[in-house]
């Protein structure tokens, strides 16, 4: 018997979930839940806006940049989703098939790194002498099989990201666990990152030691490689670390311990930098993640203060699309919502030549202290953000108003000497910026807009530092630079044809002569013999 979808909807919130009716019920109403349709997809704009906020992180180190991330136990691969599973009954794919518990946890988790997703935690663990994500029925392999697909769909210049992996290893005694010791290749995890994850992929222990006698210098420090280098030099995109200390890492050579980490759980033993000196040290640790459930302004305040969250709040595949709702607004900590707006100058401009939103300004409010990134008319004339040269967080803004171009126009000194128009690259950048704000002059106004040094003018929607940044993934040239390219080479080209077209006009002797030609070739032939010569 089919039941009405009104009568589902009315006992839903009534009946027990292992109730044959709610398993009707939910054919209906959570079809969707199992598969990626039911996930918001990404915008253009906040797709923009993503790899934006990427690029101008180029020369950043990659332990500096935040991460969003989540607790995989917590929000999906957990035993309620298991159960949910179970009792909703046939499961839809993305793909329109039919299938099991593992395909709609894969199903899920796939559209989880689509949603923006940068940090994972994994609880792992032997079961039945195979190497199993906790409390599910989920292989390890499969899971690295999901992630090795998400790598090799966004392995290009446009949507590359850095993912990290942190293992939690569970055992019964928390014994070490040397895992080239087992014959299966199975429980060999190095085995089945090789097969299933694909090496070419990972950053390594060795490649990260190699890093810190790049330059024949040791430092205090460690070394990262720059997003740059790890992303388009280098070709990586995962970096994994066990936050247990379980495996025999001796073994594991695509494995970092848990101590180049800094890692909480719950409350943050960092305290938010209150001045310039507080920035500086907390740079000094590498990988700050605090592990945590949160809302959105916590998660806001958090990435403002240089930690990565890592979602820990409560879902199971039921809800956990809901989960977007942090992960969207978290992810993008430059631009302000519906930005940055998708232009085309030509388009916009139209028959108006002093309209061109292709700059970015920063909006201070110094009512909460906070600072976001919109579009501007890169003609409107107001304050530019200059900074100290060889100085990281001495900022400057002007009191005199620009355009855009005038700010970004080398032979005119629109900054203080000594300063040179800028962005800030990194949250603890803005949290400076929020700092020199509060105590300077700009603190008395409630709004305050001011150019940065990002514009799209080459290329519409590619946003990059500096006028005359080319677009890393566009061979498209500004009019300019175009003009400058095809002059000489039409000019020349001009010339060619006119001479062409000359030398068609003119006649040619023998043509002039066809009459006459035309005379002799017939004395000539009434002179030959026909035939055979006697």
């Amino acid at each position: 018997m089919i039941i009405p979808k009104w009568l589902c909807h009315a006992f839903l919130s009534l009946i027990c979930f292992q109730s044959i009716l709610i398993r009707q019920c939910f054919a209906y109403t959570n079809i969707d839940l199992y598969n990626g349709n039911a996930w918001p997809q990404i915008s253009t704009q906040r797709q923009n806006a993503i790899r934006s906020q990427r690029d101008i992180m180029r020369n950043v180190t990659i332990d500096q940049i935040p991460y969003v991330g989540v607790d995989l136990r917590k929000v999906l691969f957990n035993q309620q989703s298991v159960e949910v599973i179970n009792q909703m009954g046939p499961i839809h794919l993305t793909s329109g098939a039919i299938g099991n518990e593992t395909n709609a946890l894969i199903d899920n988790f796939t559209s989880l790194l689509n949603s923006g997703l940068q940090t994972m935690i994994l609880d792992i663990e032997i079961r039945n002498n195979t190497w199993m994500v906790v409390e599910t029925d989920l292989k390890f392999q499969q899971y690295l099989t999901a992630l090795n697909s998400f790598l090799v769909q966004s392995h290009f210049d446009l949507s590359a990201n850095i993912q990290v992996l942190l293992l939690n290893v569970i055992t019964k005694d928390n014994s070490t666990i040397d895992t080239t010791s087992f014959p299966d290749p199975q429980l060999n995890i190095t085995d089945l990152m090789d097969t299933y994850l694909g090496s070419k992929y990972i950053f390594t222990p060795e490649a990260f030691l190699k890093e810190q006698y790049s330059n024949f210098t040791i430092t205090r420090q460690p070394r990262w490689p720059t997003v740059q280098q790890f992303l388009f030099d280098k070709r990586k995109r995962i970096i994994i670390s066990e936050l247990t200390s379980t495996l025999n890492l001796s073994g594991t050579p695509y494995i970092f311990p848990h101590d180049i980490l800094h890692y909480d759980e719950n409350n943050s033993t960092l305290s938010c930098p209150k001045d310039n000196i507080g920035i500086n040290k907390i740079k000094e640790i590498s990988w700050r993640f605090l592990n945590a459930p949160f809302t959105i302004d916590e998660i806001r305040q958090y990435i403002s203060c240089g930690l990565s969250p890592i979602i820990s709040n409560y879902y199971d595949i039921s809800n956990v699309t809901d989960i977007v709702e942090l992960i969207s607004p978290s992810i993008v900590w430059t631009w302000e919502e519906d930005e940055p707006r998708i232009s085309n100058s030509k388009l916009v401009m139209g028959k108006d030549s002093i309209q061109a939103y292709n700059c970015a300004k920063i909006k201070y409010m110094s009512a909460n202290s906070s600072l976001s990134w919109v579009v501007g008319n890169c003609y409107n004339k107001r304050s530019g953000l200059c900074k100290k040269s060889h100085s990281e967080y001495n900022w400057f803004v002007t009191r005199e108003v620009d355009s855009f171009f005038d700010f970004n126009d080398l032979q005119e000194h629109t900054c203080p000497e000594g300063y040179n128009f800028s962005i800030p690259l990194t949250p603890l950048d803005g949290l400076s910026l929020v700092h020199y704000l509060e105590n300077s002059i700009h603190k008395s106004t409630e709004e305050k807009e001011f150019w940065i040094d990002l514009n799209s003018i080459m290329v519409s929607n590619c946003w990059v530092i500096g006028e005359n940044t080319a677009c890393p993934y566009s061979k498209e040239v500004s009019t300019r630079n175009f003009l400058q390219m095809i002059l000489p080479v039409s000019i020349v080209s001009f010339f060619l044809l006119a001479g062409v077209f000359y030398l068609s006009l003119l006649t040619i002797p023998i043509h002039d002569n066809r009459k006459n030609w035309k005379r002799i070739v017939n004395q000539v032939s009434k002179n030959e013999f026909e035939g055979v010569p006697s």
